[in-house]
């Protein structure tokens, strides 16, 4: 049995209940893997040349601090989708696991093999070259400032974090510690105000002054999701169950926010994709705005890339 008809073979709601049991902490991040499973189940397979890449041994695995699986699926962590899922699974013969709970520990060992952009694919190429996750977000973030600095945004120095920080009680900090967290911040929030960037396309936009307000946030988060229905008809349901059923801000949210929402030329926002910023937003008291993107490579689907911040 390959990987992918493995999960041919469940629900997703069969795999949520094993990676809640197994796994606590992942209760918060149920709408990445509901994405990932209906993702992984519409990519058709791909073999490697080499025989020995098709292999994925299910052997036994002791958790760590009591949580976590018991099964391992080690051979699921260094590939790339297509190639996981033509992976024929071999059970040791000590192993005893339902299809249920083989498809969550695959599922969850496949989680840092999906680059779906440009950036993630960058990254993935960093961990192949052993470049540190400091230096790949140094050089991210300067990327991010001159592509900003050009649309004629406005970049916070290394000084104006430092009053930030002093929001969050860290002036005292080693001062090296305060430069990797000025270039996680910048890096962090670069990447939201480059991707959203006003264009000719947009039908409602922020300016780049507005966007680069975010920098002077003293708390951010964000959350980038993508339905995987390949249907206009469903695309807006099966984003607000991400929201209700999946936790999709399930790590976190603050009172501002900034909502996008993306879709194609072909198959642009209907009535009904308009409320879902509306339904987003009536969760939160504090200031909301709106930015509408035109994104052709979305076909039939509909994104949702949510800032949620405070000053």
């Amino acid at each position: 049995m390959t990987f992918k008809e493995l999960l041919n073979r469940v629900t997703f709601d069969e795999v949520a209940k094993e990676l809640a049991r197994c796994c606590p902490d992942e209760m918060n991040g149920l709408a990445c893997y509901k994405t990932r499973f209906d993702k992984l189940r519409m990519i058709e397979p791909k073999h490697h040349d080499d025989d020995n890449d098709n292999v994925c041994y299910i052997t036994k695995n002791r958790p760590l601090y009591g949580t976590g699986f018991h099964i391992a699926a080690n051979e699921l962590l260094d590939d790339l989708w297509e190639y996981l899922l033509a992976k024929e699974l071999f059970l040791s013969p000590d192993v005893k696991a339902t299809d249920a709970e083989l498809a969550a520990c695959c599922l969850w060992y496949s989680s840092c093999c999906c680059p779906t952009n440009e950036r993630q694919k960058a990254q993935f190429e960093s961990w192949v070259h052993e470049i540190s996750e400091e230096e790949f977000g140094k050089r991210d973030a300067t990327e991010f400032i001159r592509i900003i600095n050009e649309a004629g945004g406005n970049i916070p120095t290394f000084e104006d974090l430092l009053k930030i920080l002093s929001c969050r009680k860290m002036v005292e900090t080693d001062r090296k510690v305060l430069e990797s967290e000025y270039w996680y911040h910048i890096g962090t929030i670069g990447a939201f105000v480059v991707q959203n960037l006003p264009t000719d396309k947009d039908h409602i936009s922020m300016s780049v002054e507005d966007l680069c307000q975010l920098f002077y946030s003293v708390q951010y988060i964000e959350y980038n999701y993508k339905s995987v229905c390949d249907d206009e008809n469903k695309r807006v349901d099966y984003l607000k169950e991400l929201i209700d059923k999946y936790h999709a801000f399930g790590y976190g949210t603050y009172s501002n926010s900034v909502i996008v929402i993306s879709s194609s030329k072909d198959f642009p926002l209907t009535v009904e994709d308009t409320t879902l910023a509306a339904y987003i937003a009536v969760v939160f008291a504090g200031k909301c705005r709106f930015i509408h993107k035109v994104d052709d490579s979305l076909g039939r689907e509909l994104r949702i890339n949510v800032a949620f911040y405070e000053h």
